[in-house]
């Protein structure tokens, strides 16, 4: 029962959120876009979508939404 009531104090001695507290600066983040090998398209795969774009243009429109969302890209990579 002591265990309990020290948890319970220590969640209330905890202090609330606050917005506005949030670190100074982005949040760093990795950007990883996989390019995976072609393979023969089975009759099952009809209705998945195929790529039209390239790599890099994923890349760039990875790299674009991580900056929208207000984090830092410390490291981009295409991983093939």
């Amino acid at each position: 029962m002591a265990r309990k009531k020290d948890a319970d104090r220590s969640v209330r001695e905890k202090p609330a959120y606050q917005p506005g507290t949030e670190a100074e600066g982005p949040t760093r983040a990795v950007v990883i876009v996989p390019v995976l090998t072609r393979q023969p398209r089975g009759d099952e795969d009809t209705y998945r979508p195929r790529l039209t774009r390239s790599a890099e243009a994923r890349h760039d429109e990875a790299v674009g939404l991580t900056q929208a969302i207000n984090l830092d890209p410390i490291h981009t990579a295409v991983v093939t």
